[in-house]
């Protein structure tokens, strides 16, 4: 689980201190997806950064299953992090995205738990069906589906994963 217990996040500006961040408090339990949304500026990277430890906060703490992260980090592999602009590609399927995203962000055992691990994101955020270029039945993998073996024609430095 991660928790988060009254974050701030506090910089120096000519006109004196000014919070980034003001007393934020969340928990989110192990298996659930969590989404920060709101409008331009209202914080949303800036807690982000501070979860994944790219700014230390300035008041509060995070916990990861219950280890205070001040003290040991987690594995990268063990939270997803997705900043505003990620490397969304139009001409691939939401699903060569995902597929991409997971190929660089995450370790898998085989090739069948990176499908297991894709086919559960799109579930838990109900993108699944047919979002891509053409829309004809260019979501689902061709290959997962004949068996044929995994591939999107990705290539990316963890493209060699089997």
């Amino acid at each position: 689980m991660l928790q988060a217990n009254g974050i701030t996040y506090e910089i120096e500006t000519p006109d004196g201190p000014l919070k980034l961040l003001d007393n934020v408090s969340f928990n989110v339990p192990r298996g659930h997806f969590m989404a920060v949304v709101g409008p331009s500026g209202c914080g949303k990277t800036t807690l982000l950064k501070a979860i994944a430890g790219m700014i230390a906060e300035t008041g509060g703490r995070f916990f990861w299953n219950g280890h205070d992260l001040a003290e040991e980090d987690f594995e990268p592999s063990e939270i997803g992090f997705v900043p505003q602009f990620s490397i969304a590609y139009d001409q691939l399927s939401v699903d060569e995205n995902v597929e991409s995203a997971a190929r660089l962000r995450c370790r898998f055992n085989s090739v069948d738990d990176l499908d297991d691990s894709i086919d559960n994101a799109l579930e838990v955020t109900g993108m699944e069906g047919d979002y891509g270029p053409g829309c004809e039945n260019s979501f689902r993998r061709p290959e997962k589906a004949t068996g044929a073996g995994h591939g999107t024609g990705i290539q990316s430095p963890a493209a060699d994963l089997r």
